[in-house]
């Protein structure tokens, strides 16, 4: 053992071992891919990226579909979506207004990642 600081250091066993490794692998190898959401839109992009945060797919796709078909004609832009988020109205009117569920808190991490500037201004 080697000595570093006066002290007697013990060389780490790995956390899983080799054969135990490549089983794991190969049952990840059957695992279906992945679907990954994403959209030409820049808006839906937005809105994917703070809803697919720990929700069911089925939720955000939802979600989405409802931004797509009943507010993408009025909110299809970033001023749009700035004027929408700068309205003063609750967080949770917002999001019922932006993909039809009651997730205000998604409110607070579209404007703290994407749209800072309008933190500065923004009136609670």
């Amino acid at each position: 053992m080697a000595r570093k600081n006066g002290r007697h250091r013990r060389r780490r066993r790995p956390v899983i071992s080799g054969k135990r490794y490549e089983r794991l692998v190969e049952r990840c190898r059957e695992l279906p891919e992945a679907k990954l959401l994403h959209s030409k839109d820049y808006i839906s992009n937005l809105l994917i990226t703070v809803l697919d945060l720990r929700l069911e797919t089925t939720t955000v796709e939802r979600a989405l579909e409802f931004y797509r078909v009943e507010r993408s004609r009025q909110i299809g832009t970033f001023a749009r979506l700035k004027g929408v988020l700068e309205s003063g109205i609750p967080d949770v009117d917002i999001a019922i207004q932006l993909w039809g569920y009651r997730y205000g808190n998604r409110i607070a991490t579209l404007l703290s990642l994407f749209l800072p500037f309008v933190l500065a201004t923004r009136r609670h």
